[in-house]
């Protein structure tokens, strides 16, 4: 089984930090990110100064040795921002013959410039984030298996499978369920994973113990985004679908569906559903 590689620098992800991440990185660009580089410890300056995030310099022990203990941002966050479609991944540009340079994707530059909303920055990422991806070091392994899979995609729409067929109280995962019954999965199958949760659930028993870090990390992302919240009042972890909006029409929360307009309002009817904003990112 290939296991889902994610990175753990949730509190770097939100779209107020990652664009003025973005903005900083494009003034940098072509930039070689050795950590000799002096640009590099003016970048990770403008870094903390910009995005208001201290934790961007590398933190290691030095034992008093008279040596750099800053070096380049890039020693451990060049993946994040890679895994997150802001920067070509080195490795990749290693394979093509380049030097290790800062060198952003089409999606980074418009992030870095302002172009992409903070709705569309997440929903960008949701689909596009998929195995093979170029900067994990399975990415071999996963091409020659030839599986292809969006995890953040396959997620929801199993939480969506699950508030369709079931109720709203079954719409939901633990990051243990993902690992068991989603992770394993050559293929986007939320059905079948969905009857092999409902039927766990039902004659649970003690699972094998499995690191699930980095799925608890995909989850942050979507709840970051705001297509699902956590419920931390049992034992155990649950990730329920967000089925809470504002209707366009309304500063009106709403949950589910909900239609506004008509006879005395000037408008005509307009109908708003959650279930179908969510859809449309595996639909598009």
């Amino acid at each position: 089984m290939l296991v889902w590689q994610f990175e753990h620098f949730k509190t770097f992800v939100p779209y107020k930090i990652m664009q003025q991440a973005a903005a900083s990185l494009l003034l940098f660009e072509g930039q070689n990110t050795d950590g000799v580089n002096p640009k590099m410890t003016r970048l990770t300056d403008m870094l903390t100064e910009r995005t208001g995030h201290p934790k961007w310099a590398i933190e290691r022990e030095t034992d008093n040795l008279d040596i750099d203990t800053e070096g380049s941002i890039f020693r451990n966050k060049a993946r994040l921002f890679s895994s997150l479609y802001i920067i070509v991944p080195p490795e990749l540009l290693k394979k093509n013959g380049q030097d290790k340079e800062i060198a952003l994707t089409g999606f980074g530059k418009a992030l870095g410039k302002g172009y992409v909303s903070e709705k569309d920055y997440y929903n960008f990422i949701i689909q596009k984030f998929r195995y093979p991806h170029p900067c994990y070091s399975d990415y071999d392994e996963w091409v020659s298996k030839r599986i292809i899979i969006r995890p953040l995609i396959y997620i929801l729409k199993t939480l969506v499978w699950l508030f369709e067929n079931y109720t709203h109280e079954q719409a939901y995962l633990t990051s243990l369920e993902i690992a068991l019954f989603l992770q394993s999965k050559s293929q986007e199958d939320e059905v079948t994973a969905s009857n092999e949760i409902l039927n766990y659930r039902r004659n649970e028993t003690n699972a094998d113990k499995i690191d699930t870090r980095k799925i608890e990390e995909m989850l942050a992302l979507l709840a970051i985004s705001g297509y699902v919240y956590i419920d931390s009042s049992s034992k155990k972890e649950k990730y329920f679908i967000n089925l809470i909006d504002v209707h366009p029409w309304e500063n009106t929360h709403y949950f589910y569906k909900r239609t506004a307009g008509g006879a005395g309002t000037a408008q005509k009817k307009l109908s708003a559903n959650k279930l179908d904003l969510i859809k449309e990112l595996w639909r598009n």
